[in-house]
C-alpha cells in the first residue's frame, strides 16, 4: 500500500481542496474571520466537503476511466494509467462518504447535513450524466460552487446576502465557461475536441461571448453593492 500513497492522494485531488475554502468566505464577508469558535466550526465544514468532494472524484474517473485513457492528459490519472487499483478506489468512496457525512450528522447543523448531501448528490448527477448536457453542465459546476458558500454560512450561523451570492453566480459561470472555452481551444482540430463532453470546436464562439458578459455582470453587481445603502452602513469608505 506504500508504493500507492501519493497515487492515492491524486486520485482523491487533495490538490483541489482549497476550493472548498469557500466555506469561509461567510467569515470573512461577515466580519467574523478572528472568531476562533466559528472558524473551528469553517475547519470542520471545509473537512467534510473536502472529503466528500475526493469521494465524487473518484466516482468521477471509475466511470471515465476508459474515455480518460484516450485522452491527451486525463490519460495520466492513476486510475487511468493504472497506478493504483479500481478496488481501492472503489473501497475509499464509501469512506470517504461515511466519514463526511458522520462528521456532519455529529456536529453541524441539521441544514448543513442538507446542504452536504445536496451537494453529494449533485455533484455525482454531474459524474455520471449531467456533465455531457450541453450547458447544464456549466450550471451545475456553478451551482456547486455556491452552495460551498451556502453551507459556510449554514456551519457558521452567519447571513450569506444576495449580494454575494449574485456576485458568485455569474463569477463562477464565467469560470465554468473559460474552462469548456480552454478545453475547446486546446484540442481544436486533433479529431477529438472533448471526450466525453457535448461540445464541438463550433461552441467555441459562443463561450467566449457567454463567459466574458458574465464575468462583467459579477463586477456590476460588485458596483451596485458598493453603492448601496447597505456597504455604506458597514464600511466607513466603501
Amino acid at each position: 500500500m506504500d508504493g500507492w500513497s501519493w497515487p492515492v492522494l491524486d486520485a482523491m485531488r487533495v490538490r483541489h481542496w482549497p476550493k472548498n475554502l469557500l466555506v469561509f468566505l461567510p467569515l470573512i464577508t461577515g466580519h467574523e474571520i478572528t472568531n476562533l469558535g466559528l472558524i473551528w466550526l469553517g475547519g470542520m465544514a471545509f473537512m467534510t466537503f473536502s472529503l466528500a468532494a475526493s469521494a465524487g472524484y473518484l466516482i468521477n474517473d471509475l466511470h471515465d476511466v476508459e474515455a480518460d485513457r484516450r485522452h491527451p492528459t486525463k490519460r495520466f490519472r492513476p486510475l487511468a494509467a493504472a497506478t493504483i487499483p479500481a478496488s481501492v478506489a472503489r473501497g475509499l468512496v464509501p469512506v470517504l462518504l461515511v466519514v463526511s457525512v458522520g462528521v456532519a450528522w455529529w456536529r453541524m447543523p441539521g441544514m448543513f447535513l442538507v446542504a452536504l448531501l445536496s451537494y453529494i448528490v449533485a455533484s455525482t448527477a454531474y459524474s455520471l450524466v449531467l456533465k455531457q448536457i450541453l450547458f447544464l453542465d456549466v450550471v451545475v459546476l456553478t451551482a456547486l460552487y455556491c452552495l460551498r458558500i451556502i453551507a459556510g454560512g449554514i456551519a457558521t450561523g452567519l447571513f450569506v446576502s444576495p449580494w454575494l451570492l449574485g456576485l458568485s453566480l455569474f463569477f463562477f459561470l464565467s469560470l465554468a465557461l473559460l474552462k469548456r472555452y480552454v478545453e475547446l481551444r486546446e484540442f481544436d482540430g486533433t479529431g477529438e475536441p472533448s471526450i466525453g463532453r457535448a461540445y464541438v470546436p463550433l461552441d467555441a464562439d459562443i463561450l467566449r461571448s457567454v463567459g466574458p458578459a458574465s464575468g462583467y455582470l459579477s463586477v456590476f453587481l460588485l458596483v451596485l453593492y458598493i453603492n448601496s445603502d447597505q456597504a455604506r452602513n458597514l464600511y466607513e469608505s466603501p
